[in-house]
């Protein structure tokens, strides 16, 4: 037998070494997991390319975690805000995971969400904490990842919005309202449902009928004959811009769909609202027996590029666009939120969806994956800190590497460097950090769950005043709009309210829920203080902003 030559012996092992190295660089170049909170781990991948991954996972089976989605400036209605500053926001804010208000949010993890409009508002559906605050896009793809309240994941495909399945009834006369819309502004003869996702207020004009109602949970997708109760605190006509408070929701008509509802509900009525999903495949035809009942957390998606274990053929252009990629995907065991940068030759250039795919599937195990908003946006923060490098100029190392595919920095980033000189990098530090972090309009979180603590300082019924100047909030926690302005010794009631919220602490601080003259907030319980002879005879008047 004639044996090759040793140089070809040669060639041929450092061919296979490449080879392993191709297929395993993201184990044995890759720092271990580590934990960042119970039931949460994080790893850094640095893959062949060269490419840096960043990659949070989180056990679908630990009680004490889950996951939720952010919105801009806690509102729907318009703006764009960091990652860093949504994971901020929902730090510490109430949330609905245990079936009831009460319990509040670590955030450990955050990536940036779906794709959004020049307007700042997403595209595509949004659920937070429970609340169907967006639809999807009918028969349109793209519906997303989502997370369900039984701790199950799972992609969305195509999915429809039948208009007789969403709708608002009295419970005693059985009188139906269709639902035309979520947190959309109102059209000639729309009965349109505004969350507390939407705004402050309802941003109407004063030429229809509004129904505020007080919510025993958040309405989610609930199918009937199945609803969620809640009931009429409130009704509105010819009075427009509902102030909504952060456990109610606001039926809104104008033109005779308005005056049915003034003809048709009272206050102190109950109602149901029910709403469903019905969901496809992606070829959006043929039924899939995917439930979205009680989803907790959802926000619109893109390529889905990972199907049971096998990554679809022809989801990336000819040739194929290598770019920053934010991505979710998952197996049995783990949800795992991945960020790849890109656009930077020397430290990392991105990847393909077909490499995204291959990423997740061989390195992490995953079984589904879709990919999010990616490029500039590709941001992942964890407990408060930006983790990755940001796409933007700040990152960039040659100008021409962003000249050749993007377009001129949106309003807010830094100003890019003269022509072929070198950009600043990440070594710069945390300045150059905060300038490159790109305003989007959602978040996906990774959150530890917290326990539900409450004063007994105060109870309904008791007489209160402010210490001094307070703020008056549409819920409990500072992450809520303001509803009113307080001058000092503001003299009000602690109610009661059906949620039995009284004294919950949120945002570092406890809650409750108080009438000053007719005018209903929460105030926190540093403001407030069992009042003086002087003040409960005293008059006090209520700035509220326009």
């Amino acid at each position: 037998m004639r044996h090759p030559p040793a140089w070809s012996i040669i060639s041929i092992t450092l061919t296979l070494i490449a080879a392993a190295l191709a297929t395993f660089g993201a184990q044995s170049m890759s720092s271990p997991w580590r934990s960042v909170a119970a039931g949460i781990d994080f790893q850094e991948f640095e893959l062949p390319g060269p490419n840096h991954a960043y990659v949070a996972r989180m056990q679908i089976a630990d009680p004490n975690v889950t996951i939720d989605s952010a919105i801009a400036q806690g509102r729907l209605s318009e703006g764009r805000e960091t990652v860093r500053d949504m994971a901020a926001r929902e730090d510490g804010a109430l949330n609905f995971w245990d079936g009831a208000w009460g319990a509040t949010n670590h955030v450990v993890v955050a990536i940036n969400g779906s794709y959004f409009g020049a307007d700042g508002v997403p595209i595509g559906g949004i659920i937070q904490s429970g609340w169907y605050a967006r639809r999807f896009i009918n028969m349109g793809g793209g519906s997303g990842f989502a997370w369900k309240m039984d701790r199950t994941p799972i992609i969305g495909q195509c999915v429809n919005t039948q208009a007789d399945r969403q709708i608002v009834r009295n419970a005693a006369s059985g009188y139906t309202v269709r639902i035309s819309d979520i947190n959309v502004p109102r059209g000639p003869n729309q009965t349109i449902l505004y969350t507390p996702q939407w705004d402050a207020t309802t941003r109407t004009g004063d030429d229809g009928t509004e129904l505020l109602i007080e919510m025993t949970a958040p309405t989610m997708v609930f199918p009937a004959p199945h609803a969620v109760l809640g009931y009429v605190r409130e009704v509105r006509e010819g009075r427009g811009s509902t102030p909504i408070l952060f456990n109610s929701v606001v039926i809104s008509a104008q033109g005779s769909a308005g005056e049915a509802l003034a003809r048709n509900f009272k206050v102190g009525d109950t109602v149901g609202i029910s709403q469903e999903i019905t969901h496809y495949q992606s070829d959006c035809s043929t039924p899939l027996d995917q439930d979205w009942t009680k989803t907790y957390a959802s926000v619109g998606g893109a390529v889905i590029f990972l199907k049971d274990g096998q990554i679809p053929a022809g989801i990336d252009p000819s040739p194929p666009r290598i770019a920053p990629r934010t991505a979710v995907a998952y197996n049995q065991d783990y949800v795992f939120f991945i960020v790849v940068d890109g656009r930077n030759p020397q430290y990392s250039v991105g990847m393909s969806f077909t490499e995204l795919g291959q990423f997740a599937r061989d390195a992490l195990g995953a079984t589904w994956g879709i990919a999010e908003d990616g490029g500039g946006s590709s941001t992942m923060v964890i407990n408060g800190q930006v983790v990755n490098r940001p796409a933007s100029a700040c990152y960039y190392t040659y100008l021409p590497v962003i000249a050749s595919d993007q377009s001129p920095p949106p309003e807010g980033y830094p100003a890019p460097p003269p022509a072929g000189s070198k950009s600043r990098t990440a070594s710069n530090g945390g300045a150059d950090q905060l300038a490159c972090e790109r305003k989007v309009s959602n978040a996906l979180m990774m959150v530890e769950v917290q326990p539900e603590q409450f004063s007994t300082r105060f109870k309904p019924g008791d007489i209160v005043s402010t210490r001094g100047a307070a703020s008056l909030r549409l819920g409990p926690g500072s992450n809520y709009a303001l509803l009113a302005e307080l001058p000092p010794g503001s003299v009000g009631t602690i109610v009661w309210q059906f949620n039995r919220l009284d004294g919950v602490q949120a945002k570092g601080a406890y809650w409750w829920y108080v009438d000053f003259a007719g005018v209903r907030g929460w105030v926190s319980q540093n403001d407030l203080d069992q009042p003086s002879l002087f003040s409960l005879f005293g008059l006090h008047d209520i700035n509220i902003p326009p």
